[in-house]
């Protein structure tokens, strides 16, 4: 249950994507031996005394090497919001950015719009 509700603070513009399988795919990876492990690593990026890979250092090393990127993005996230775009555009000039009705997730809340915008933007880019 828990893990339902907390999807339901992501999945800001269409709940009826949240179900059991969904909340399967969430929870069968968080069983995994090492998962705390890997989730606290992943959160605390690079600020736990071990060089990581942390967001900003992979946008420039993307902008850097002018690899086409775009970002299509839920523009109702509430966890990583419209200001993180914003700087992550910042670090990344030649990035595009396709604002989405949706929250966290998407490719899951809308994936025909999702995938209509991604494959018009690799289509553009003749990739």
């Amino acid at each position: 249950a828990r893990i339902a509700s907390t999807l339901a603070l992501v999945y800001t513009d269409d709940k009826s994507r949240i179900d059991d399988d969904l909340v399967d795919l969430i929870k069968r990876p968080a069983l995994q031996p090492n998962a705390f492990e890997v989730f606290f690593q992943t959160t605390i990026g690079g600020r736990g005394g071990k060089r990581y890979v942390t967001v900003n250092t992979l946008s420039k090393f993307v902008e850097a090497r002018k690899i086409p990127t775009l970002l299509l993005w839920g523009e109702n996230d509430p966890w990583i919001t419209k200001a993180r775009a914003d700087r992550t555009l910042q670090l990344m000039p030649s990035a595009e950015y396709i604002g989405l009705k949706a929250g966290h997730c998407p490719h899951d809340e809308v994936p025909g719009l999702f995938n209509e915008k991604l494959l018009g933007w690799l289509t553009a880019k003749s990739m």
